[in-house]
């Protein structure tokens, strides 16, 4: 077992109604449910256009038009100044776009990253405040006060999209379009979702063949893929006809015909990305807005280059923090802050999150810089509101914004030390071991025989997948496996019997299991129709093996010690080296090593296990772990 297997609550009323009446497998009825409420699994399964909602339910909107459509008419000069990410470019290349076609004086800014700042940067704005008379912000501007203040004694028109949480006072804007503020009915839009909105009222339409952007930028800003987001997303993606994103599909080698938000999170948009963190992001709106075929690929090759240097800058930043890491005690550590001056603010955080995914803590780095404050970007893990217990300190900070998983800060390089202390005592004292160890949501549990294209073919009518709608996860239980063998380096591969023929299953990087799974297994993972030469089969693709707890029941005290005195006689150990000396099975270590890793008995690193010399005396009942499997 990787991790905790966790079963999410589940809603049991009206399952088979909902699948009857929607003909589904009532086990996706039920995922739905928990999804939606049954008032919306219609708009839920058929997320058509005509389920958004009218652009005037924000307060402002009919003002905000009222201002733009006079600046128009007057032949006043417009700027969109928007954020540096890929939600701020998509949204600020929409609107640009929008304005044009309108015959308005537009221009855009996109502020330096690394320069300038998330936000409105008042030194900008003085340098450029003669060249326009209404700004309209995209993705940025609800916390800038005093910048707006500015600007409006300059006798010019503001006006706000902003989709970020405000602070307790609201800048004084001539309108204020942000769902988190209104009574909107959907909360949840990305920045460009909220441009998009303003866009659709100045020009009465759902604009789509623009669509791909906005969907772009939210599934790229990791804004839940539900309610008005996963109808901009399933049509904007659908239907991509933007050069640059055309251009940019091709030199990946994808089919824009077929694109995913996986292909956007993990391919798309980090490129897109990479020019607002290592170079000029107003370039790529150019592009964007402009569509010059001979310009997109030049620039094309440029971002790539852009984007190779990003993973270079990350893999340098990832591979010191492991050094520091390494230097540890990950059984006193509660939450993991780091930094160095070299460190590249731009990239920071994308090493945060796969440092958080790999050690399972939160994770602060930082780029020191080379005056006294100090810029950070923190990712966190599910349970812990990072946002939350930074604020408690907020004292210690320059700056602070964020959420429950992510935060940017700035703070003086001599409060670092301090800051770590009382984060760590703070986050000791809310968590248990077991809530550093990593646990996943299971969706439904079915048996191998009830696996069938009908059922893969029903979830797949709840695409597309994303933040909090993720491709259902199934537990399935006492499966018979049949040749297991290692593929492709350090994959498994396996067959099992589901009544009415061989299902195959993949675990990626899971070819160490091979040697000690037996072969009545529980397994989690994702179900899937694999089409091979145009020869469909069904298969799951596995997250998690857990061999039967029956198996593990009868385990003795002995056991334990055993385990216990080989590895503290031995300073350190890998797995291999404790199946190869220790008389237990190869099935009890692993049960032992996750119970003495949430005790704080032993701490793992780099495939090694370690004593933790601090360690009291503790007792096995004391861990959820074994209680759980072992308990009555």
């Amino acid at each position: 077992m990787k991790y905790i297997w966790t079963p999410k609550n589940t809603q049991k009323t009206n399952v088979k109604k909902v699948a009857e009446k929607y003909n589904l497998n009532p086990s996706v009825a039920k995922i739905v449910l928990n999804r939606v409420s049954e008032s919306e699994i219609k708009k839920y399964l058929n997320p058509h256009l005509k389920y958004l909602y009218s652009p005037y339910e924000f307060a402002d909107m009919s003002r905000a038009i009222k201002i733009i459509q006079s600046h128009i008419e007057n032949e006043k000069n417009i700027l969109i100044y928007g954020d540096y990410d890929v939600d701020g470019i998509t949204g600020t290349s929409l609107l640009v776009k929008v304005l044009k076609r309108l015959n308005a004086e537009v221009d855009w800014l996109i502020p330096n990253r690394v320069d300038d700042g998330y936000g409105l940067n008042l030194e900008i704005l003085q340098n450029r405040i003669d060249k326009f008379d209404l700004i309209i912000t995209v993705d940025c501007g609800i916390t800038s006060l005093e910048e707006t203040k500015y600007l409006k004694n300059k006798n010019k028109r503001v006006i706000i999209t902003d989709h970020h949480l405000p602070g307790k006072e609201l800048p004084k804007a001539d309108a204020i379009l942000n769902p988190k503020i209104d009574d909107y009915k959907y909360k949840e839009l990305a920045g460009a979702g909220v441009a998009y909105k303003l866009a659709c009222a100045l020009t009465d339409s759902n604009l789509e063949d623009l669509l791909d952007l906005v969907a772009v930028g939210t599934v790229a800003d990791i804004v839940p893929l539900l309610d008005e987001n996963r109808i901009i997303v399933k049509n904007g993606l659908k239907n991509i006809n933007n050069k640059v994103l055309i251009e940019l599909i091709k030199k990946v080698n994808l089919n824009k015909n077929e694109i995913k938000p996986a292909h956007i999170s993990f391919i798309i948009g980090p490129r897109i990305n990479s020019v607002g963190r290592l170079a000029d992001a107003n370039k790529i709106v150019k592009l964007f807005v402009e569509e010059k075929t001979d310009e997109i690929s030049e620039w094309i090759d440029i971002i790539e280059e852009k984007n190779n240097k990003r993973k270079d800058i990350e893999k340098q930043i990832y591979y010191e923090a492991r050094k520091k890491i390494k230097k540890m005690d990950l059984n006193h550590t509660y939450i993991l802050i780091l930094g160095e001056k070299e460190w590249h603010p731009g990239v920071i955080g994308i090493v945060a999150s796969r440092i958080a995914e790999k050690y399972h803590r939160p994770v602060l780095l930082i780029s020191k810089g080379e005056n006294e404050t100090a810029r950070g970007s923190g990712r966190s893990i599910g349970g812990i509101d990072l946002y939350k217990i930074t604020n408690e300190f907020k004292n210690l900070f320059e700056n602070l914004g964020g959420h429950r998983q992510a935060v940017g800060f700035s703070i003086k390089n001599s409060n670092i030390s301090e800051l770590r202390k009382k984060l760590n005592k703070k986050i000791k004292n809310e968590v248990e071991g077991y809530d550093l160890i990593p646990k996943i949501k299971i969706d439904s549990k079915i048996n191998p025989g009830d696996i069938s294209k009908k059922l893969i073919k029903d979830v797949n009518r709840l695409k597309p997948f994303g933040y909090q709608n993720p491709k259902p996860l199934y537990e399935l239980n006492s499966v018979q496996i049949n040749e297991p063998k290692i593929v492709g380096g350090n994959h498994l591969k396996f067959s099992f019997n589901n009544g009415s023929g061989y299902i195959n299953a993949i675990c990626f990087n899971m070819g160490e299991y091979k040697d000690y799974i037996i072969d009545n297994i529980d397994i989690i993972g994702y179900l899937e129709i694999n089409n091979y030469r145009n020869e469909e089969s069904l298969q799951v693709n596995v997250k998690d093996i857990r061999n039967h707890i029956k198996k593990i029941a009868n385990i003795e005290r002995k056991n334990f010690v055993h385990v216990y005195n080989l590895i503290k006689n031995n300073r350190k150990m890998s797995r291999k080296e404790l199946f190869e000396k220790s008389s237990s099975s190869k099935l009890y270590i692993d049960f032992i090593i996750k119970v003495f890793e949430e005790l704080g008995i032993i701490f793992r690193l780099d495939n090694m296990l370690y004593m933790n010399k601090n360690c009291e005396n503790v007792s096995f009942e004391k861990s959820k772990i074994y209680n759980y499997v072992v308990g009555d």
